[in-house]
């Protein structure tokens, strides 16, 4: 006899009312609904069981030459949310657990029978979760959070003390003119318009930096020179700019012509940053993460590039060269043609350890029945997909 064991989430064909099974051998049966499975496999997932030792290999229900022990039963009862989990205290509803088990073997060992296990999307649903496990259990131990040291964090951080340490900044929208009485009769125009209508002085004052402003760079911004420190603190501006953008209180105030070699600025306050000072203690766990996910990537990458020297890749560029995207679909932004899965398995990982440890595969893996199922049940109320 086989024990009845589970390897969570390895996604298959779990099948509606429909009858699926007149589809060919090796086809994907067009009632068929694609969700999150199980197969039975040997497997041993660290599981602890809470029965006595002599009572966990005992069967509750076999298939065929497969066997459903107290402890699967247990594993998967457990793997359910606490408030499902709590309908199933009788022997009633055990039972109705219990069949939705059963129903799904069924269903798999019919499918397996033709031939579905065959068919690609399995196939690849099924590398996806094996590539799933080798990243969990094998990639997720070539770096902890705890193997990044002081040393390294406290190097980082002074290394990159512009991100930790900014001055105060400020933002304001400029016009700029040669003329000093023309800079006198605009800051009057301006200043009028903007009483009368306080709620557009951005508007206003962008309307007349479009029209007037001599500044070339700024002008069709609006007038908008972006958000700049201190002349003395490094920022870039002329120190007569920086000096009458600094003196406006409040966004919304607008500076009297301000002279600079370059000419007469008018000056609108947009935006202030408040200086920014983080200590080495208050950014230390920020860093460690951070320093994680970087040695995480580098050493997979390294894992997958050895790999890849093991396996002995050729890529016939020439041959992949014929394969041509269509124009509108380059312009739309066209994406790799790789699914969500790869993209995930292979990605940034972080300090929980990686894409993977992020989810619980095993706790999707069955769906749970409000209900015992009858024969060709409602898959509305058996968990089985639609019509």
């Amino acid at each position: 006899m086989r024990r009845f064991m589970w390897l969570g989430a390895l996604p298959l064909f779990v099948f509606g009312c429909e009858d699926a099974t007149k589809a060919p051998a090796g086809a994907t049966p067009t009632s068929a609904k694609k969700v999150g499975a199980t197969v039975a496999v040997a497997a041993d997932d660290g599981f602890e069981s809470a029965l006595k030792p002599e009572d966990q290999g005992k069967v509750v229900a076999r298939i065929g030459d497969l066997e459903i022990t107290l402890k699967e039963f247990e594993r998967r009862l457990k793997q359910q949310a606490p408030y499902a989990r709590a309908r199933y205290a009788s022997l009633e509803r055990k039972k109705e657990f219990l069949d939705n088990l059963v129903r799904f073997e069924v269903l798999a060992r019919e499918a397996a029978h033709k031939g579905y296990d065959r068919d690609p999307d399995v196939i690849q649903q099924m590398k996806q979760t094996m590539v799933r496990k080798l990243m969990t259990k094998e990639v997720s131990n070539l770096v902890k959070l705890s193997d990044i040291g002081e040393d390294q964090m406290r190097k980082y951080y002074e290394e990159h003390a512009d991100q930790y340490h900014k001055p105060e900044q400020v933002r304001v929208s400029q016009i700029l003119v040669g003329d000093a009485g023309r800079s006198k009769k605009l800051h009057g125009e301006i200043a009028k318009k903007i009483a009368g209508d306080k709620r557009s002085y951005r508007k206003i004052f962008a309307e007349y930096a479009r029209k007037h402003s001599e500044d070339a760079a700024s002008k069709p911004r609006g007038g908008d020179l972006r958000f700049f420190a201190r002349t003395a603190e490094g920022g870039e501006q002329p120190a007569e700019v920086s000096d009458g953008a600094f003196s406006l209180a409040k966004v919304g105030d607008l500076s009297a012509p301000v002279k600079s070699a370059a000419g007469w600025h008018i000056m609108l306050l947009t935006g202030r940053k408040n200086r920014y000072d983080r200590t080495f203690e208050q950014v230390k766990r920020q860093i460690q993460n951070r320093l994680y996910r970087r040695e995480k990537r580098e050493r997979t990458d390294g894992f997958v590039a050895d790999l890849k020297t093991k396996a002995k890749v050729i890529i016939n560029e020439a041959e992949l060269a014929k394969i041509e995207v269509a124009p509108e679909a380059a312009a739309a932004g066209g994406k790799p043609l790789v699914g969500k899965a790869e993209k995930s398995l292979l990605g940034p990982v972080d300090a929980a350890g990686g894409p993977a440890a992020r989810i619980n595969p095993a706790a999707r893996a069955i769906p749970v029945a409000p209900k015992a199922p009858a024969v060709g049940g409602d898959p509305k109320t058996d968990g089985h997909g639609d019509h």
